[in-house]
């Protein structure tokens, strides 16, 4: 985790178990590479196969989910909940209004901004926190697909 990297990795037995039976056949299905073109199958027909996978046993590499939560106005917490959207508080990270100049060698300046600015720059607010609250955040959202 970097201040301003989106990356963090989670064991796959902290997720996958928690989630619908439909969901842990298809991860189980999608993680382990299958070539087959019954890509459906395991949504229609789920088989509860993911904890004898060798998939539990991976860990999953995560970038830009803090993006996504972003995009729909919310925010992740440091214990993980997902809360109303806001660069204040008790959020993991943040997106910091900038504004951005490019030299002719191609140097990139990044200063901070007014909150008018239509520009943002990720940034981690909770290095310590990150990984674990983002990965409670994503379980809590796939667990709510049934």
């Amino acid at each position: 985790v970097k201040r301003f990297g989106t990356y963090y990795r989670f064991k796959q037995s902290d997720v996958l178990p928690k989630l619908s039976p439909v969901l842990q056949s298809y991860f189980t299905y999608s993680l382990e590479a299958r070539t087959d073109a019954r890509y459906l199958q395991p949504l229609l027909a789920p088989q509860s196969d993911i904890l004898s996978s060798y998939t539990i046993r991976d860990h999953r590499h995560m970038w830009s989910t803090a993006g996504f939560f972003h995009m729909v106005s919310q925010a992740v917490d440091k214990v993980g909940k997902i809360i109303a959207g806001s660069n204040e508080g008790d959020t993991v990270f943040g997106f910091r209004p900038v504004d951005i100049k490019c030299d002719a060698n191609g140097v990139t300046t990044w200063t901070d901004a007014d909150a008018a600015s239509n520009r943002f720059l990720f940034e981690v607010k909770d290095r310590d926190s990150y990984a674990s609250a983002m990965t409670a955040a994503m379980t809590t959202l796939l667990g709510n697909i049934q």
